[in-house]
């Protein structure tokens, strides 16, 4: 584009020098003494082929062959004059806002080629156009800034007056500096020097790239910026196009971290799956050896404590499972105060030696029906939430209480009344969760129980946290709900239903003197060997006919060579190699239909991925859960 000196020159306003320079058709700007200001790229092409660029318009028509005009006065509307090229359509529109007018040449067989009413359509309104980008400009959802060389801000679009929080009048005149971090400032500045003083070999200076912003309140915020530079007669300009990148920022955040989750909880419920098969010969021999000692045997105490051993080991796995996701539910009658203490050794590193934790037992506090592991992890994460809150020092207390949801408890709990469905005078198993912290405010608490809702920040949380203990307590039949004050800390608690019985009847172990018995034909599948022989052992000792296999495959060789036998039913680990479990037995089942099927497992796989099971069991397994389940599948 040719522009005459920057004395000459009226100012171009940067979008109608952007769009006559990158116009695909003969166009000239001109002042108000007929001196050319610029000309498009297809029209300098023109030019270049017949010798220096003319200065005014009668010379740029000599180029053309076409005699001086008489009248070169706007409006010129579509005038057809003769020229070396042939015939062309002349116009000439005033643009009265800038002082300038528009001469376009166009051949004559192109404009009557294109008509649209009474006049072409390639006849360009640059009034109507600079209209048409400012509507765009306005009624973006980005912000779009554009600024001078020295990065003064110039123009501000309602977008960015909602994005960064600063007014129209409150921006322009501003160094764009106001809008980035001020650690960012220094290499902001000389990145600016640079863009001003490179080549305008392009419009676009730089491709698409995340960057930091920051708001009028101080906030920084990702954000995703694409700057241009372009150029008229008063200098160098840039306008950048701002997105707002943080709600993306947050859910990829988010799915880093489930994916994380994910990876840890695979390997969680692997090391709990080994660890189950390591536990089931452990307590099974145990519980045999119970069940062939006499009970005043001293042998009998040395066993039973091995057994109390191995079943904290237990715990441990069910804890790895719950954290996993893949604990099998097993909702029981539960001493809360176990639950805590068993939990109480982990807990207290969980939230390290800056921070109390205080037990709150309540001696006589009632059973409640809940499955112990994910109790536990309601407890968990609660606590983990709490020291968050008492990050640098201070206390928190884990009680139980037995309490009746009369007048007076709402009263001192009026986080109940909001809590869904908590009943009037009903008794309860109460677990509250206390900090001294900074306490929650009320917009947060409103929100505290949505998915992927969090106070932390980017990459410090998840939000699931909250969420999932209220799953687990709904599940539960029982109601969380949570009371806090600013600079005194919160109180969560948990509401469980109550179920009678007292933890010596529920929680002792039962030894089994008589175990069903039968003869059938088994197949036990299992690849694990210490398992393998322990179940085996069991079934044979109560007169069960078994015949193993290490895996899928070998369970479909050992089927053949024995199919003249019933084979009644298959009891299968459902994590093998070569064969899953549960599609073995849909193999199996394809050629006895009366096959019963039972599928045991050292974690729970997903639902949708079992098929075709009689029944589950959960490893450890004991002989006397085992023989009975045994026993009751045979007998349905």
């Amino acid at each position: 584009m040719t522009s005459s000196t920057p004395t000459q020159v009226k100012q171009i306003p940067g979008w109608l020098g952007e769009f006559v320079q990158r116009a695909n058709r003969w166009l000239a700007l001109l002042d108000g003494e007929d001196r050319v200001v610029a000309t498009s790229s297809s029209l300098d092409a023109v030019i270049a082929a017949h010798g220096p660029t003319p200065q005014t318009a009668s010379a740029l028509l000599a180029v053309f062959g076409i005699e001086a005009v008489a009248e070169l006065e706007p409006p010129i509307e579509y005038q057809e004059v003769a020229s070396n090229t042939g015939p062309l359509i002349l116009s000439l529109a005033a643009l009265e806002e800038h002082g300038l007018r528009l001469l376009t040449l166009e051949l004559s067989g192109e404009i009557s080629s294109v008509k649209f009413g009474n006049k072409p359509s390639q006849i360009v309104n640059l009034d109507a156009e600079e209209g048409k980008f400012r509507a765009l400009v306005e009624s973006a959802n980005d912000a779009v800034i554009t600024t001078n060389r020295r990065g003064k801000i110039l123009d501000w679009n309602p977008a960015a007056v909602r994005m960064f929080g600063y007014t129209k009048e409150e921006a322009l005149g501003q160094p764009i500096n106001l809008i980035v971090p001020e650690s960012l400032h220094r290499l902001h500045h000389a990145a600016i020097g640079r863009r001003a003083s490179g080549p305008v070999d392009h419009p676009v200076v730089s491709p698409t790239r995340e960057l930091k912003a920051v708001r009028k309140d101080g906030t920084a915020f990702p954000i995703e910026l694409t700057l241009s530079r372009w150029t008229n007669a008063d200098g160098i300009f840039f306008s950048g196009i701002i997105r707002d990148i943080e709600d993306r920022v947050i859910l990829e955040d988010m799915l880093s971290q489930a994916q994380k989750m994910e990876a840890l909880g695979r390997l969680a419920g692997g090391v709990a799956h080994d660890f189950n098969n390591l536990l089931t010969p452990i307590l099974g021999y145990a519980e045999l050896a119970l069940i062939a000692l006499e009970p005043d045997d001293p042998v009998s105490a040395d066993i039973l404590e091995i057994q109390r051993a191995a079943s904290r080991a237990g715990n441990l796995t069910r804890q790895l499972l719950a954290f996993s996701r893949r604990q099998i539910s097993e909702p029981r009658a539960v001493d809360l105060n176990q639950v805590v203490d068993d939990l109480s050794r982990m807990l207290r590193r969980v939230i390290g030696e800056e921070i109390e934790l205080r037990l709150l037992p309540d001696a006589q506090l009632s059973l409640t029906w809940v499955d112990p592991g994910r109790i536990g992890q309601v407890i968990v994460n609660l606590v983990v939430n709490a020291r968050a809150a008492v990050e640098h020092g201070g206390t928190i207390a884990i009680e139980t209480a037995t309490v009746t949801t009369d007048d007076e408890f709402m009263k001192e709990h009026p986080g109940a009344l909001s809590s869904e469905h908590v009943a009037r005078d009903e008794r309860y198993v109460m677990l509250v969760v206390a900090d001294n912290g900074e306490g929650i405010n009320a917009k947060v608490a409103a929100r505290m129980f949505e998915p992927f809702f969090t106070t932390r920040a980017l990459g410090e949380g998840t939000g699931l946290g909250l969420s999932l203990c209220y799953g687990i307590v709904n599940q539960a039949k029982g109601h969380i709900f949570a009371e806090s004050k600013l600079g005194e800390g919160t109180r969560f608690y948990v509401l469980l239903p109550i179920v009678e019985g007292t933890p010596s009847t529920v929680i002792n172990t039962v030894i089994f003197r008589a175990l069903p018995q039968g003869t059938e034909t088994i197949l036990l599948v299992e690849d694990d060997a210490s398992v393998r022989e322990f179940v085996a052992r069991v079934l044979r000792g109560i007169g069960y006919l078994v015949l193993e296999a290490i895996d899928g495959e070998d369970a479909m060789r050992v089927f053949e060579r024995h199919s003249p036998q019933p084979l009644r039913l298959l009891i299968s680990d459902v994590v093998m190699p070569k064969v899953r479990g549960d599609h073995l037995a849909q193999r199996l089942k394809a050629e006895v239909p009366a096959l019963k099927v039972l599928l045991l497992s050292g974690y729970a796989p997903r639902a949708d991925l079992i098929r075709c099971e009689d029944a589950f069991l959960p490893k450890p397994v004991s002989p006397g859960v085992l023989a009975r389940t045994v026993r009751e599948l045979l007998d349905a």
